[in-house]
């Protein structure tokens, strides 16, 4: 999103899908959620555990699970490919800075999306859930943050009491995946 604001580089297609999708399928779920508690409040109880509210019909929560389930599997399939493609290269990546802390939030990022894969699997069998099974899910989150978030040119930006060293100029290019316009045949 920076490139594109701060340096109007163009989005390709895929780039704009994968910036969408996530939210064309969690708002629809939510406007669902909403209506269905909207039209019958009596539905919408406080957890056994006391933590948050849900629903007495366990539908929601299980549409919920499994869409997320699907949405992850394939993400983790990337991330599983990606993993031995660096394994593959380790004799390229071995000798560039900042190649291992990749390879360990690669390797975290893919651990935490197949916990995150058990964890929606067992929502969606699983009518009951308790506490400790709350702080698990709570952690997820905080994980992805610290998994992104300790990127060194993240926390070179947010050490501000640091002097930052001298930026080289980089130009950008629009970037396109479209397919080539035809040529004007008026002007031939």
């Amino acid at each position: 999103m920076h490139l594109l604001v701060e340096h109007r580089i163009e989005l390709s297609l895929k780039s704009s899908q994968l910036i969408i999708v996530p939210y064309a399928i969690f708002v629809p779920l939510l406007i669902a959620f909403l209506v269905v508690a909207l039209q019958n409040p009596r539905i919408v109880q406080i957890a056994e555990s006391g933590m948050y509210c849900n629903f007495s019909d366990r539908t929601p929560g299980r549409v919920s699970a499994l869409m997320a389930g699907l949405i992850l599997l394939p993400t983790v399939a990337v991330e599983v490919q990606t993993c031995g493609a660096l394994r593959k290269k380790w004799a390229l990546f071995k000798h560039q800075k900042d190649s291992l802390s990749m390879i360990i939030r690669v390797l975290l990022f893919t651990c935490f999306g197949i916990l995150a894969v058990i964890l929606g699997a067992f929502f969606f069998f699983e009518v009951k859930s308790g506490a400790p099974l709350n702080v698990v899910l709570s952690l997820l989150p905080v994980a992805f943050v610290l998994v992104f978030g300790t990127q060194s040119d993240l926390l070179r930006v947010w050490m501000f009491w640091k002097p930052r060293p001298q930026q080289e100029h980089v130009e950008f290019r629009k970037i396109y995946m479209a397919e080539p316009k035809p040529p004007d045949l008026t002007q031939m």
